[in-house]
């Protein structure tokens, strides 16, 4: 703007005002109190600048700055006292969170989802396509719980002589001739790990499964992919989690920690914890919304099972997952894609399509 105004001799009036305005405008889109702060000091000078620009006497300047001053209480207690809108069109909102994958949860940061339908791949089947209660298509494996957050603990390949097995089976089927298996056609991503049901092994090489079920791939898609995942047994289903798997923190979610434990000292196995858990969840006026609100910073789950009873896919497998650690269950949250849209090919041959919108956690 300064070159300009120099260069064209631009109002330097107008150049403030579009400075008020874009100071204005900025407010609108970040109004944590960092931004508020930067803010209030640009109109302070912009201000200052156009009471210089149209000669402004300093003579009764202090009155000017005793009346501001006066003033400070009274906006701060606006500040606390009255409703504050969102951000902008909810932009730059941490409250906020499109429906997409992500390789940790934590859903005491989220307010609510918003739906997002980015294409994320296709897939066949050579025979009939699975049954719903069967269409999870499992991505991340979150199976470490610390500071209120869901993530990756570490990236466990499979053992030198499983994979070396796994690779021998591999040349030895034939996918032609094969008629259970899965093929997919996966859009170009950031995410390097792939979508599949979990049950079988992939045909190339390139691609590995982790200990814990994932699929991988070394690099970020660049451009669309294909792979088919052949029914074969899984050498990643017969790794079983150790007991320094389900540690948590006692000192989170006190109230789910305790029920946990009670159901472990009431029941003599594993079933009959896992049946008091369902009734708990059917027998307390649970329900399944995308706006449940913004969750306790510190016990986010205690808040959503013993007080707001409402959420989405994220808490209700966050809680459980826990719940089952403190009865002494092994238990990992997956993050993936659940169901997708029935199409037909150009053979009339049904395929199911995936988007964001399918992304879910269980």
């Amino acid at each position: 703007i300064k070159i300009i105004e120099v260069k064209n001799l631009i109002n330097t009036k107008n150049s403030v005002i579009f400075l008020l305005i874009s100071t204005g405008l900025s407010s609108l889109f970040s109004q944590n109190i960092f931004s508020n702060i930067i803010h209030i000091i640009c109109c302070f000078l912009l201000i200052y600048s156009l009471l210089i620009h149209n000669n402004f006497k300093g003579k009764i300047i202090y009155k000017q700055f005793i009346i501001i001053i006066s003033f400070i209480p009274l906006t701060f207690l606006t500040y606390i006292y009255l409703p504050k809108v969102n951000p902008w069109l909810g932009l730059n909102s941490n409250l906020t969170n499109e429906i997409g994958l992500n390789n940790k949860l934590k859903p005491g940061d989220i307010s609510s989802l918003v739906q997002n339908e980015e294409l994320v791949g296709r897939v066949f089947f050579k025979d009939s396509l699975p049954k719903p209660k069967d269409r999870y298509w499992r991505v991340y494996v979150l199976d470490k719980f610390k500071n209120g957050t869901w993530e990756v603990s570490q990236f466990n390949q499979l053992k030198k002589k499983e994979k070396e097995k796994q690779n021998e089976n591999l040349k030895t089927l034939n996918f032609s001739k094969n008629r259970n298996h899965e093929k997919w056609i996966l859009e170009p991503n950031y995410i390097k790990k792939l979508p599949w049901s979990g049950d079988g092994i992939p045909n190339k090489e390139k691609l590995d499964i982790s200990s814990k079920g994932t699929l991988f791939i070394s690099e970020p898609l660049k451009q669309r992919m294909q792979y088919q995942i052949i029914k074969k047994s899984n050498f990643w289903r017969k790794s079983f989690p150790k007991l320094s798997d389900i540690e948590i923190e006692s000192k989170e979610n006190k109230l789910l920690s305790d029920l946990g434990q009670k159901w472990f000292n009431e029941s003599s196995n594993a079933e009959e914890i896992i049946s008091k858990a369902k009734l708990f969840f059917r027998e307390n006026g649970f329900k399944y919304t995308s706006r449940p609100g913004k969750m306790s910073k510190f016990n986010q789950y205690d808040d959503f099972l013993f007080n707001k009873k409402s959420g989405f896919c994220e808490h209700f497998a966050g809680s459980f997952s826990l719940l089952m650690r403190s009865a002494n269950i092994p238990s990992r949250v997956v993050v993936g894609y659940q169901g997708g849209q029935i199409l037909k090919n150009a053979q009339q041959k049904d395929y199911i399509l995936i988007d964001n919108s399918y992304a879910h956690a269980w």
